[in-house]
């Protein structure tokens, strides 16, 4: 994990050489951005760890930045059209470097930019949410969403440099914190204790000190798979856990038949009550750690109730995932903690969970 500072964005400028910095910047964090962009130009060192970093000025680096509106809505090709005309128009050449400062959508969308914008330019992530922190922000996936399904389009294009700012948390809302954790609850199972158990006892709205190192160890985690299936082609799949079903809430959330719009982690954290009871009917996964699972999603996630009536859509959500192949519906399932396993489902497999779900929060 490297902390951003002056003198580490410094060393890296100097690794990269870029002609021009484009920043790119969700608007919901331009407060404490103002802070980064001081270090970004170059404001002059005050500590003798600086002294001697040359400023964009003093290196003649021009930078531009664009403010966007950076939800899930920020990744369609229109927008990609947009933004991709500013970086033309500003004179942006394949010696250039995006800086995109934000959550996981704007990384996302950033990264993909950059993969096909001149057939591909530099691109640092800033991190600004828990959950682009403890999962976005790596691996390289970048994609843009098309016909209602999420991240039809896309390319794995690892970013140059992710750089780690905690102050964004401070000011984090709390729907965007819970985010964060879903992500942190699907780590917390892949590796099995002590990890899961320690994740558990953390209240996802106390204090952020007992947070904070959970980012690394995640991070860490990510890394490991990312070293052993770069491509996502074998192991690395098993970071899909909860996503599956959790892509299908999440798509679905946006419906007018939806009771709410679900954040990514919230909907991965509620899909994985469905997937580990199905692990728990194929494979005997404990009884007890799912129910240690429901125990915390209920106490700190929102209601999101669900009909029968909604099962036929979801199901053809779930039909159009990125994992599937050819008819046959991809997920993985645990055997128990730490022991993931990709499978095949069937559609009993995910009536039945749904039914389970709905029975466990008494809809």
């Amino acid at each position: 994990m490297v902390h951003f500072s002056q003198t580490v964005f410094q060393q890296f400028l100097s690794r990269v050489h870029p002609d021009a910095i484009f920043l790119l910047v969700d608007k919901k964090v331009s407060v404490t951005v103002a802070k980064i962009q001081s270090v970004i130009e170059g404001e002059k060192a005050k500590t003798s760890e600086e002294k001697g970093q040359s400023t964009l000025k003093e290196a003649e680096i021009h930078y531009h930045t664009l403010e966007l509106h950076a939800g899930e809505e920020i990744k369609s090709l229109s927008h990609i059209e947009r933004v991709a005309s500013w970086l033309n128009d500003n004179h942006a050449t394949r010696s250039s470097l995006i800086v995109a400062i934000g959550g996981g959508a704007l990384l996302d969308f950033a990264g993909f930019l950059a993969a096909i914008y001149k057939r591909g330019i530099a691109i640092a992530y800033l991190p600004t949410t828990l959950l682009a922190m403890v999962d976005a922000a790596y691996g390289g996936k970048t994609a843009v969403d098309i016909l209602g399904i999420k991240n039809l389009l896309g390319v794995i294009r690892q970013p140059n440099a992710v750089f780690i700012y905690e102050d964004f948390l401070t000011t984090l809302p709390a729907k965007e914190r819970l985010s964060g954790f879903g992500e942190l609850l699907k780590y917390g199972l892949l590796e099995g204790n002590p990890l899961w158990s320690d994740i558990l006892k953390v209240d996802p709205l106390g204090d952020l000190s007992e947070i904070t190192p959970f980012i690394e160890k995640a991070i860490k985690i990510k890394q490991r798979y990312i070293a052993l299936d770069l491509n996502d082609t074998g192991v690395r799949r098993h970071l899909n856990l909860g996503h599956t079903i959790g892509h299908a809430f999440e798509a679905f959330s946006s419906t007018a038949e939806a009771p709410r719009s679900l954040s990514h982690g919230e909907a991965v954290a509620l899909a994985m009550i469905c997937e580990l009871y199905i692990s728990h009917c194929r494979f005997q996964f404990p009884s007890e750690e799912l129910h240690r699972l429901e125990s915390f999603v209920r106490e700190h996630i929102a209601a999101f109730p669900l009909q029968c009536s909604n099962y036929p859509t979801l199901l053809k959500l779930i039909q159009q995932d990125k994992k599937n192949q050819g008819k046959e519906i991809k997920m993985i399932l645990l055997k128990s903690l730490g022991k993931a396993e990709e499978c095949s489902i069937s559609q009993d497999e995910l009536l039945a969970s749904f039914d389970y779900y709905r029975d466990l929060f008494g809809y």
